[in-house]
């Protein structure tokens, strides 16, 4: 088959593969498997994958502390996709690493607010490069990090994730942080949270936010922009919560005008954990799941997570 042929371009395979794909096979691309809980779970997650798998929740709930017999599982999971499913595409297991690959034993760093009191963008790329290769060794082809949230508000609870209140400086940790752990195309790198995430009235995680269309662009913006422009990152994730009256998750005008046509990010847009649920339970954008599921991909999104 030619989608399996690496002496073709990846165009060339995607397209072919694509042809070949069912409905229900494309749908599957969307989703994510939830690994919490461990073996016990994971065993369950077979009948969902039958037609693929777009990516797998792999956090720290997911690890039992044996890193073997956790790497096996993990091995496991995409045995049965390559060898019993149709198609046998891989899936794309996704792990944090803001201060380090959530993995045990595994290089624990500073968090970012202590990284960027360095001034020092270069230990932000070198600290990249060692969260990829423990999370290579382990599996993992994708990651959660790092934050480009502004951090102007110390009520906010993950004021220590960020690089601080600077754009400039934020980016440029970020962007350095970015460069290191994708490498060579080694492992996607997701920006986030797209965006003002870290500006909610009185300092609430995911709450609402009003935000000028110029500072939102200028400021806000900025460090998504120096990501895709000057370390190409690979993915972005969304913002919870409300800004300007959208929910950021069904938000065609974040996620396509500005992201996607404005900033010229054409990488994966991937759901944060819920949000789109959140969109209906939340925020009443539609009548029912169904229809919210509908606005969030004609919005831009590409992969819900963490589960379907």
């Amino acid at each position: 088959m030619l989608y399996k042929d690496k002496s073709k371009t990846i165009h060339e395979r995607v397209e072919d593969l694509l042809s070949r794909m069912t409905l229900k096979e494309k749908v599957a691309q969307l989703y994510c498997a939830n690994t919490y809980g461990g073996d016990g779970n994971i065993d369950s997650q077979y009948e969902i994958m039958k037609d693929g798998i777009g990516t797998l929740s792999y956090l720290n709930s997911s690890l039992s502390g044996d890193n073997e017999k956790d790497m096996e599982a993990l091995r496991s999971i995409q045995r049965f996709l390559v060898e019993e499913t149709r198609l046998g595409i891989p899936a794309l297991a996704h792990n944090e690493g803001i201060a380090g690959a959530q993995i045990p034993r595994a290089t624990t760093f500073p968090q970012s607010i202590n990284l960027a009191s360095t001034w020092e963008p270069e230990l932000a790329e070198k600290m990249g490069e060692v969260v990829k290769k423990q999370l290579l060794a382990h599996g993992f082809k994708a990651v959660h990090s790092p934050l480009f949230d502004l951090g102007r508000d110390p009520r906010w609870g993950r004021i220590g994730e960020t690089y601080g209140e600077d754009p400039y400086l934020v980016a440029q940790m970020g962007k350095s942080f970015v460069k290191g752990i994708q490498g060579d195309h080694e492992v996607m790198a997701s920006a986030k949270h797209f965006v003002g995430y870290g500006n909610a009235e009185g300092g609430r995680n995911g709450g609402e936010q009003q935000i000028g269309e110029r500072q939102l662009l200028d400021t806000f913006c900025f460090p998504f922009e120096a990501a895709i422009h000057d370390s190409n990152v690979m993915g972005v994730m969304n913002s919870y919560g409300i800004l300007n009256d959208q929910a950021v998750s069904t938000s065609k005008w974040l996620l396509s005008d500005i992201l996607k046509d404005k900033l010229g990010f054409d990488g994966l847009v991937v759901a944060d954990y819920g949000s789109i649920s959140h969109a209906y339970a939340r925020y009443r954008v539609a009548q029912n799941e169904k229809e919210t599921a509908i606005l969030s991909l004609k919005a831009g999104m590409d992969v819900e997570q963490p589960g379907n």
